[in-house]
């Protein structure tokens, strides 16, 4: 006779067959598969895509951005900005200080500032994100093939006191897509 045992361990079939099937899919090596492809692509999104969050200090860009406010998503991808866009600036390679600007002029143009009117290739332009009343003077100035000039949104600051200037593609990191409430 043979002795035959019995466990209270809870063998394969202790968990419904429907619950295996949702958890790992029908065929577990392609589950795998697909979620080292999903780790992956996630992985390569938020490292080369796009860049982390960030929050807004100060009132330069005031009234599109608030001070405390937060930036969720900036895509690295949209590598030529256009006039208007809003961009993250890494002004210096070493100081780690970003800021968030309005792109107003491109490479080759021509930008001024007269009684804190904007003049690209000597034609005033309208900006309907300026909400503020202005006095800039700024002469002409040339950009180079690799110049944006950058600025923000509140033009009731001084233009001393302002971070505006040409910056280079390589300093700016992306597009501003998305942001949170103020």
């Amino acid at each position: 006779m043979g002795a035959t045992t019995t466990t209270n361990m809870p063998g394969p079939h202790s968990v419904p067959r429907w619950i295996l099937t949702a958890v790992i899919g029908r065929h577990p090596r392609w589950t795998l598969i697909r979620l080292a492809v999903l780790v992956l692509g996630t992985w390569v999104v938020f490292n080369y895509v796009l860049t982390p969050p960030m929050q807004v200090y100060g009132i330069s860009m005031e009234p599109t951005f608030h001070d405390g406010q937060k930036i969720y998503l900036i895509s690295r991808v949209a590598k030529k900005p256009q006039r208007g866009d809003v961009v993250r600036i890494r002004w210096r390679q070493t100081d780690g200080v970003r800021y968030v600007k309005r792109v107003l002029g491109l490479p080759g143009e021509t930008i001024a500032f007269v009684k804190g009117r904007l003049y690209i290739n000597n034609q005033p332009q309208d900006e309907p994100y300026v909400k503020t009343d202005c006095d800039w003077n700024m002469p002409p100035k040339l950009l180079g093939p690799d110049e944006y000039y950058v600025s923000g949104d509140n033009r009731g600051m001084a233009f001393d006191e302002h971070w505006h200037r040409a910056v280079s593609l390589q300093q700016i990191e992306g597009k501003v897509l998305f942001r949170g409430n103020s």
